[in-house]
């Protein structure tokens, strides 16, 4: 499935699977958080918008489902520039959490940016979650 954007309608003659033209983008979350067991920080999502105001407000046009068995998350786009947000979670109890940087337990921190997507080629985005 292509997601994007302001999507042209294309002609199925003009590509042979009838897709619109797209790029792929791969995704990877890095994080190291100190002071809880690393077993207890769980991926939370991966969202998209079209607008960096759309990023700030909420407004996404898609979501993936994430999990932490899953090192690459790689999603198809028509060509343009996108928004995205990651997150993990932490699921430790009491104030373990608030002293790992997180808002207290079952906290999410969160990282977002830009990214852009080229036709037929692929773009890798690390989400930094320090």
């Amino acid at each position: 499935m292509v997601v994007g954007c302001n999507l042209i309608e294309t002609d199925p003659t003009e590509n042979s699977n009838g897709l619109p033209d797209s790029g792929t983008v791969e995704f990877v979350f890095n994080y190291y958080i100190t002071g809880v067991p690393k077993e207890r920080i769980k991926r939370a999502y991966l969202r998209f918008a079209c607008t960096s105001d759309s990023l700030f407000k909420g407004l996404f046009f898609t979501s993936t489902n994430v999990s932490d068995a899953v090192s690459k998350y790689r999603v198809q786009f028509a060509p343009g520039v996108y928004y995205y947000e990651g997150a993990v979670v932490c699921l430790c109890a009491g104030d373990s959490c608030k002293y790992a940087g997180f808002s207290g337990q079952n906290g999410i921190r969160a990282s977002g940016g830009k990214f852009q997507v080229v036709k037929d080629q692929v773009t890798e985005v690390s989400i930094q979650l320090h």
